[in-house]
């Protein structure tokens, strides 16, 4: 009886072992032409972001480089709604493009994305 009334312990250990409770995050300090300069990241080169811009939209970009303490990331979208003190979070992986049989014969767009009207 007083078995059942214990929960089993280990399933929330491996929920609470994986959680992320902060995400790190940097905030853009300037635009110069097709680069973003973003301060207070730790990035590694290749590491994608997601920069939150003003009018809701998110920018995938990646860490292309590094100048004093601020990291300059290349933008893999369109840059509307991208301005000083917008948010950067680091996603934790570098940007990696999909393959297998079901994309031989397919278009796809730089982001790894069918543009070819055949669906997903």
């Amino acid at each position: 009886m007083f078995s059942k009334m214990i929960p089993n312990l280990s399933d929330y250990l491996d929920v609470i072992d994986h959680v992320q409770t902060l995400r790190p995050s940097g905030r853009v300090t300037q635009v110069i032409g097709l680069t973003v300069e973003a301060v207070g990241l730790d990035c590694q080169i290749g590491e994608v972001c997601e920069i939150r811009g003003r009018s809701a939209t998110t920018v995938l970009s990646e860490v292309v480089g590094f100048k004093n303490k601020n990291t300059l990331l290349m933008p893999l979208d369109e840059m509307s709604g991208i301005q000083p003190d917008c948010e950067v979070h680091p996603m934790g992986s570098v940007f990696r493009a999909p393959v297998g049989f079901e994309l031989m014969g397919r278009v796809l767009d730089g982001l790894g994305q069918p543009i070819d009207d055949m669906g997903p």
